[in-house]
């Protein structure tokens, strides 16, 4: 079993693909080494490549899988910038292309690991919106035979119509292909008779559609989980002509949240369901289902008929039962969530803004730049103070603060809750062999450290500017930023600023914070630009961090 290397940053398809100094350069031609067993490791780039069957090789069997494993932290590529690893099917302008799939595969024994598939929305193809024509699948499993062991492990599955679909949904559900630890992002449907274990979709009019489900989290949409249900299942009914009885698909140990439907004819135990806008739980037939259901909207369930359900109701919004069918529920519940759970739900949601990275090695911040641009800044905010809260009004209140994330706020540039902060990699104002960090107009780049309690804590960073208002370093206990002041928690805060008047003809300056630490937890570290004027910046470079 050999290994072979792709980098979109640093290889070249002349190379033969054995070590990462001679990786491949784009996928197709990576792909055309493997042998069954093989694995291939793929660094942090955009691949704007459509990948079909032929491209793939089966493994030998279980134990023996064929590995396409991506590198988004660069442990592989050391040379290489971090990144996702980006299999899409837009274009160089971030447009969707007309294209069935970014995918299709039908292989067995083949797993995928840590890599980022981009696909695009229906397409147009047919004048009904439902004809498999107008279809773009992102990930597709192209075939009546059963898949065995093709396995998707901690991936993304963002856009298309469908975010991962397996043709053979007429055939035993444990040879359709499975998603673990896998988040899908708004597509028309997350997976379509495909399994998942530990994912995560958010934003579907369908979601997970047919399949095994077990510790899988539904989060928006129309349906959470939809016919998800088998007769197969002794005491799970699912009595519906139109599928086969070989069907074997359940939901169980998942949860659903803020659907219309939380689950749609579905079978499974110890389910959850919170706040759906009709039913926590609707079903056709006979299907058996048990879990707790907090805060629906309507109520809890509706149709079941006799079998005995264990369901514990907590805060229902109209009615807890559905008596005219007979299956009326007494069962109390409660719960108590995370008080931090909030704090939580905004770091889960908030965009990406790292570095992307093309197929030319060219590092640029992300997309959302030209929103902010100079015609763009006005469209968004409205100067009229019918409610009290206009531009001057907010941008007064929040003067001085921070967004939910910690980053010092700008009514213009934000996106949502969270402040947009324009940053790229200076590959020739640097301090050293690396590259530097620059960060354009008001914001700051904020990094997660890890440390241990009665330790001490240093950071130091080089930096020039042009800004009227000095850049500085900052250290602070993880979490919500209230105000100048910050949050203590299990370190002292600590800021210093740059010296000078920002001439960036000079030597790059030396900021360094020392604090000690009194509690395990994650310190955040910040890098800031507080000058509020698009044309200032400022270049941080030789970021160190030590620990005693």
């Amino acid at each position: 079993m050999a290994t072979y290397y792709c980098s979109g940053q640093n290889g070249n398809d002349s190379n033969n693909g054995t070590t990462v100094a001679l990786a491949r350069k784009t996928l197709d031609s990576a792909l055309s080494l493997l042998s069954a067993g093989d694995t291939l490791y793929v660094g942090p780039a955009t691949y704007r490549e459509i990948l079909t069957n032929a491209d793939f090789t089966a493994g030998s069997g279980e134990g023996s899988e064929t590995n396409i494993i991506g590198d988004p932290d660069s442990n592989i590529f050391t040379n290489d910038i971090p990144g996702p690893v980006r299999i899409t099917t837009k274009d160089v302008n971030e447009k969707s292309v007309q294209a069935s799939y970014v995918i299709s595969c039908a292989t067995n024994h083949l797993h995928f690991h840590k890599l980022y598939f981009e696909g695009g929305g229906a397409l147009g193809l047919s004048t009904s919106g439902n004809a498999s024509a107008a279809y773009n699948r992102n990930v597709y499993v192209y075939t009546t035979n059963d898949v065995s062991n093709m396995i998707f492990f901690d991936c993304y599955i963002v856009g298309g119509y469908l975010g991962a679909q397996g043709y053979s949904y007429v055939n035993v559900a444990n040879k359709c292909p499975t998603f673990v630890r896998c988040l899908f992002l708004n597509s028309g449907l997350w997976t379509s008779n495909c399994n998942t274990i530990n994912c995560v979709g958010v934003g579907s009019r369908t979601g997970f559609n047919y399949g095994n489900h077990h510790g899988t989290i539904a989060l928006g949409g129309f349906y959470g989980f939809y016919r998800c249900a088998s007769p197969d299942n002794v005491g799970f009914g699912y009595l519906d002509g139109a599928h086969s009885t070989d069907y074997n698909s359940n939901v169980n140990n998942c949860l659903a949240v803020g659907q219309y439907y939380n689950y749609r004819d579905c079978a499974g135990m110890n389910n959850v369901a919170i706040g759906s806008a009709l039913y926590a739980w609707y079903v056709s037939s006979d299907e058996e289902v048990d879990g707790l259901w907090i805060g629906n909207s309507f109520r809890g369930a509706t149709n079941f008929d006799t079998q005995n359900h264990e369901n514990l109701y907590y805060s229902q919004n109209y009615q807890n039962d559905y008596s005219s069918d007979g299956a009326v529920f007494n069962n109390g519940g409660g719960i108590i969530f995370s008080p931090n759970m909030w704090l939580d739900i905004f770091k889960a949601f908030k965009p990406y803004d790292g570095f992307t990275i093309d197929g030319t090695n060219n590092v640029t911040s992300h997309g959302m730049q030209g929103w902010f641009s100079a015609s763009n800044a006005d469209f968004h905010h409205t100067t009229g103070s019918a409610n009290g809260l206009n531009q001057t009004t907010l941008q007064g209140l929040l003067t001085g603060s921070f967004d939910v994330m910690g980053n010092p706020y700008n009514l213009i540039k934000t996106v949502g809750p969270y402040n947009f902060v324009s940053s790229s990699l200076n590959f020739s104002t640097t301090s050293g062999s690396n590259p530097s960090i620059e960060i354009g107009g008001f914001g700051s780049k904020i990094f997660e450290i890890p440390v241990s309690a009665s330790s001490n804590f240093t950071a130091s960073v080089a930096v020039k500017y042009n800004s009227s208002t000095a850049p500085r370093l900052e250290i602070t206990s993880s979490g919500i930023q209230f105000g100048t002041s910050g949050k203590s928690g299990s370190i002292t805060p600590q800021v210093v600023s740059a010296t000078g008047t920002g001439d960036q003809t000079g030597t790059f300056q030396t900021l360094k914070v020392s604090s000690s630490v009194n509690l395990n937890d994650n310190v955040q570290l910040k890098l800031v630009q507080p000058d509020d004027d698009d044309a200032s910046f400022a270049i941080f470079a030789q970021l160190q961090v030590e620990g005693e």
